[in-house]
């Protein structure tokens, strides 16, 4: 924590932006690496939670934990990031490295947002519950405005999760076909430290630059329910519904959404009580299994319809590879794994727009993902 305030403090004198100040608001910003993510999960930008059959299955919907690939007792070690994009080299410079005036320069010469997200978990999984700790998610948001008078929105994030997880077949019934309803709930503690502000050139001239970025720390529990309806028929499809981060107290941002003087970032589909409507269906062939799944996310508790985020993702497995494909408005991304008995290896090709409708043009990013499974 204390490397990201002294690292990125002293850089607000040294960018610029292309924002008018009268068009100052707050704004929502969403990542494809979610709490909680694997190297799955953002490969199909959580449009999974009507997939069965894998490993992190519970990771898109805990009702699927019924359907987990096997019920060994393993222990996984499970890491996603951005590994390259138009912006990672300067958010992670932002982070661990000191500044030089190479670094300065570049920066000057860069897009007014930069970004940095990573994800990285340990988890216990026997046929009775799974139990995960990730004891750091990571995120780092800078968007610079007001090149009349410079001001930065800055919004930081390391998070710590300890999760267990079980579901289970509830019933099942047969009228023509045989249906099963299976539920699941993921119960979990956090701790949330983040800062999200905004600091102006002016700020500068009466405080220390290390007394400008203060982290809270929030303590709590939450918790995802989810429930899945699949069937025997190849044609009729399967169908989800999940409540996401039930409880959680994290209002990022949400204070100052009706702020018209400055521009605080809002997250969403991160940390705030979401919930989704999915649709999906897995075929089985002789050259290799696929699944497709389409999804509607909701604010709060099937609130409102965010149609700008519906998400459809398909993947593709043959043995030990698997092909994965995800498009939304602000989201299109294809990439690969490759699995072994007890590692795999996967790499994501992505456009996205985390800023939504604010972001001029999509940032283009490569993402990696590891596990190792003993």
């Amino acid at each position: 924590m204390i490397v990201i305030v002294i690292v990125i403090a002293p850089l607000i004198l040294l960018f610029s932006s292309l924002l008018p100040s009268s068009l100052l608001l707050a704004f929502e910003v969403t990542h494809q690496i979610r709490p909680g993510s694997v190297f799955e999960t953002t490969a199909l930008n959580s449009a999974c939670s009507t997939i069965t059959g894998t490993i992190f299955a519970s990771r898109c919907n805990p009702a699927l934990f019924a359907y987990s690939k096997d019920s060994e007792q393993k222990i996984t070690i499970s890491m996603v990031g951005k590994a390259e994009g138009d912006s990672i080299d300067n958010g992670r410079d932002l982070i661990f490295k000191p500044i030089t005036e190479d670094t300065i320069r570049r920066l000057l010469q860069e897009r007014n947002f930069n970004t940095f997200s990573f994800n990285g978990e340990i988890l216990f999984r026997n046929k009775f519950f799974e139990l995960s700790y990730s004891p750091y998610y990571l995120l780092a948001d800078l968007y610079i405005f007001n090149p009349a008078f410079l001001e930065v929105s800055i919004h930081l994030v390391s998070l710590e999760i300890l999760r267990v997880t079980h579901g289970r077949k509830i019933l099942t019934f047969s009228p023509s076909n045989t249906f099963n309803l299976s539920s699941g709930v993921s119960l979990y503690y956090y701790k949330h430290s983040y800062e999200n502000t905004i600091i102006s050139l002016y700020d500068l001239s009466y405080k220390k630059a290390v007394d400008l970025i203060t982290f809270k720390t929030l303590y709590g529990t939450s918790a995802d329910i989810g429930l899945f309806l699949d069937n025997d028929n190849k044609y009729i499809p399967s169908l989800s519904a999940q409540v996401k981060n039930l409880n959680n107290k994290v209002k990022e941002g949400k204070e100052n959404a009706n702020s018209k003087s400055s521009l605080y970032q809002s997250t969403l589909f991160l940390f705030d009580t979401y919930s989704t409507i999915a649709i999906g269906k897995g075929v089985n062939t002789i050259i290799g299994g696929f699944n497709v799944d389409l999804e509607f996310p909701f604010d709060e508790f099937y609130r409102e319809l965010r149609k700008k985020y519906i998400t459809f993702g398909s993947k593709y497995s043959l043995t030990l590879f698997s092909l994965f494909f995800s498009i939304s408005k602000y989201y299109k991304s294809i990439g690969l794994r490759f699995d072994s008995s007890n590692f795999n290896i996967g790499v994501l090709y992505a456009r996205e727009k985390d800023m939504g409708d604010l972001q001029p043009k999509p940032e283009q990013s490569i993402y990696l993902g590891i596990d190792i499974i003993l």
